[in-house]
C-alpha cells in the first residue's frame, strides 16, 4: 500500500506540472484576436554584436544619463530627470512585471519623460531596457505585445497602439508611452524612436529563428520563445512556437534548434515518454522510410512532435488530428529545406 501511495502521488505532481504548461499556453487559441500567445521567456544565449564601437550603458547619472547623450529630435525636450532601476529596484517601477523581465535576462532600465517644446500637459515617458543580448530583447518585446498592434518599421522589429510605440533593436528592449491619444505626440513617439536608435552605434543582429517556420498559414506576429519548462516540461527549452490559421482552424507549431541531430532525436523520445506519463493515447501516423513522428490525443488536444537534424519540432495542443499532421508534413518539409542548405 505505501507504495501505491507514492506511485499516486507522483503521478498527481507531474499532472499538475502538465496541467500548468496547459494554462500558461491556453491563450493560444486566441492568438489572432490578440496578436500574442501566452507568457513566454528565452533561454540566454551569447549576443552577436558588430564589435566597431562599445554600446552605452544606462547609468542614470546626470552626465551619464544614456538620454543626455543621446539627440533628441527637434521640437521635443526633458520634461524630467532619468531615473535608473536594477534588478533590485525593477519592482519599484513596474511592480507585478518585474520577474518576467528579470527571467529574461534584465541587465538594466532607464526612464525619462520628454515633452513638445511649449507645453508639459502632454507628455511621453520613454522605458529604455538594456537586456543580457538580442534574445532576451526579443523575448520580452513579444512577450509584452499588445492587442491592436499595428507594425511599424522602426529598430530591428516594432509595432505601435494608438498611444505607444514598441522597439526592439539589438539588446535593447524601448517602449515610448504618450499620456494622451493624439497626432502631435503620435508624430513625436515616432522621431523620438529614430533619434534613440540613431544615438545607439552598436545593434545585435535580428533573431533568426523566426525563419524556420514555414510561411504558408503562418501568422508572424504571433512568434514567441520558450527559455524554460515549455508545455510544462522541464526538460524542454528554447522552445519557439508560431500561430498558424489551416482552413480556418488556429494552430501551433514549434521548433527548437539543438545542439547536434543526437540531442533533438533524444529530447523527442523523452518528451514522448513524458507524455505517456499522463496516459496520452498513441496516433498512428503514416510515414515514410527512416522518418519517426509522434501523435498523442490527451484531454481532447492533439499533440505531435518529431527530430530533423538537429531540430525538435512538432504541433502543441490542436484540436483536430488531420490538420495537426498536415502543419506537420509543412513544417518536416520546409525543415529538410532549410537543413540542406
Amino acid at each position: 500500500m505505501p507504495e501505491a501511495k507514492q506511485t499516486s502521488g507522483l503521478k498527481e505532481t507531474l499532472l499538475s506540472l502538465f496541467l500548468l504548461g496547459v494554462i500558461v499556453s491556453i491563450g493560444m487559441g486566441i492568438y489572432f484576436e490578440q496578436y500574442r500567445f501566452y507568457s513566454a521567456l528565452i533561454e540566454q544565449m551569447p549576443r552577436k554584436i558588430h564589435e566597431k564601437q562599445a554600446a552605452p550603458k544606462l547609468t542614470g547619472t546626470k552626465d551619464e544619463s544614456i538620454f543626455s547623450r543621446l539627440p533628441l529630435p527637434e521640437g521635443v525636450v526633458f520634461l524630467s530627470a532619468s531615473e535608473v532601476f536594477d534588478a533590485s529596484t525593477l519592482s519599484d517601477k513596474i511592480n507585478g512585471k518585474a520577474e518576467l523581465y528579470l527571467g529574461a535576462g534584465f541587465v538594466c532600465l532607464e526612464t525619462r519623460r520628454f515633452c513638445l517644446k511649449g507645453g508639459s500637459d502632454a507628455w511621453m515617458e520613454v522605458f529604455l531596457y538594456e537586456m543580457k543580448d538580442a534574445q532576451s530583447a526579443f523575448a520580452v518585446y513579444s512577450l509584452q505585445k499588445r492587442s491592436g498592434a499595428i507594425p511599424t518599421d522602426l529598430g530591428q522589429r516594432s509595432y505601435q497602439t494608438t498611444n505607444a510605440l514598441f522597439i526592439v533593436f539589438g539588446p535593447y528592449y524601448m517602449e515610448l508611452v504618450a499620456s494622451a491619444e493624439n497626432t502631435a505626440l503620435q508624430a513625436a513617439l515616432r522621431t523620438l524612436g529614430q533619434a534613440l536608435i540613431a544615438g545607439f552605434p552598436v545593434l545585435g543582429k535580428p533573431v533568426a529563428e523566426p525563419k524556420l517556420f514555414p510561411p504558408e498559414g503562418l501568422d508572424p506576429q504571433s512568434i514567441m520563445l520558450i527559455a524554460s519548462d515549455a508545455f510544462g516540461f522541464e526538460k524542454l527549452n528554447k522552445v519557439f512556437t508560431a500561430g498558424y490559421r489551416i482552413d480556418g482552424m488556429p494552430l501551433t507549431a514549434f521548433v527548437s534548434r539543438r545542439s547536434d541531430p543526437g540531442e533533438a532525436h533524444a529530447l523527442a523520445e523523452a518528451y514522448r515518454a513524458f507524455l505517456l506519463q499522463f496516459d496520452a493515447e498513441s496516433l498512428t501516423v503514416n510515414v515514410q522510410p527512416g522518418e519517426e513522428i509522434f501523435a498523442f490525443s490527451m484531454m481532447g488536444q492533439i499533440e505531435v512532435v518529431f527530430s530533423l537534424g538537429p531540430y525538435l519540432a512538432g504541433v502543441h495542443q490542436a484540436s483536430d488530428a488531420k490538420r495537426a499532421l498536415d502543419l506537420v508534413k509543412n513544417l518536416r518539409d520546409y525543415l529538410i529545406k532549410i537543413n540542406e542548405t
